[in-house]
This record gives C-alpha cells, structure tokens and sequence, in this order.
C-alpha cells in the first residue's frame, strides 16, 4: 500500500510522543547533565513538533484547493486530464532540455 506524507508524518509524531515519557526518565537518571546528549535533541526536536502540529492543524482549517483559475469551472475528470496533460508536458520540455544541455561522455 501507499502512504502518504502527511500520514507518514502525524504517525511519526504520535509514536514519538508516546515514547517521550521514556526519553524524559532516562535523562533524569542521567548523572551528567551538563552536556546535551542525543536524548535532549530527541526532547527538544518533539516540543518543536509538537509546536509545529499544532500550527497545521490550524492552518489546515484555512487551507483552501490549490487549483489553477482556468481549470476550476471544468468538471472533476476534466480537471484531473488537464492537470496530467500540464504535468506531462512540463516533464517532457524538462527531458528535452536537459537533453539540449547535457554533455553525452
């Protein structure tokens, strides 16, 4: 099966969080506390992704479709064959170009 980003993402974190408690122990029975270990930067990069989830939960509220103007008014099935055509397109000038350009060694 596929995953996708966003899910790969939000399953990630929650792991994470769920382990954190772990992380939080070991490092109050550490006995040197005064350099950083791998522990603190696993601590500090979760509350930076807590933080983060957070902010795109709120943002996802506001997030509208990201469609072109000339393609909105078609039907679903129009949108969607116009879409791969421009995607199909663009790849094909990208494959020319880098053809034009390349040195063949």
């Amino acid at each position: 099966g596929l995953i996708e980003y966003e899910e790969f993402v939000r399953g990630t974190t929650n792991y994470l969080w769920r382990h954190s408690h772990i992380l939080e122990q070991q490092k109050q029975n550490q006995s040197d506390k005064t350099t950083e270990t791998d522990n603190d930067e696993i601590l500090r990069v979760l509350k930076t992704a807590k933080e983060h989830h957070i902010h795109h939960e709120e943002d996802e509220e506001h997030e509208e479709d990201e469609l072109p103007e000339d393609i909105r008014s078609l039907s679903p099935q129009e949108q969607q064959r116009r879409i791969k055509w421009r995607a199909f397109s663009k790849m094909a000038i990208g494959s020319v170009v880098l053809l034009i350009f390349s040195e063949p060694t």
